[in-house]
């Protein structure tokens, strides 16, 4: 709900970015708010704020299975 309250905000600034405590076990529907993650933004990985990993689709699965949480890094996609 938080990502569809901001969605004029996000469509305003195309170069955002967006630090965000990703916990699949508090969504809904986990996959659905995955796929619109890696759909609309470069997804990577904080680990301990001193090591950024960017994410790739194949990583969805392993992401949807963190039971605890993860430190994400979102730089919205370039629309050509």
């Amino acid at each position: 709900m938080v990502f569809e309250g901001m969605q004029e905000t996000i469509d305003a600034n195309p170069q955002i970015q967006i630090i965000v405590e990703y916990s699949p076990s508090i969504y809904a529907d986990a996959q659905k708010f995955t796929d619109y993650l890696f759909s609309e933004f470069t997804v990577c990985q904080l680990k301990d704020f001193v090591e950024i990993i960017q994410l790739e689709k194949e990583d969805i699965p392993l992401l949807i299975k963190i039971t605890d949480h993860a430190d994400l890094y979102l730089r919205r996609k370039q629309i050509s």
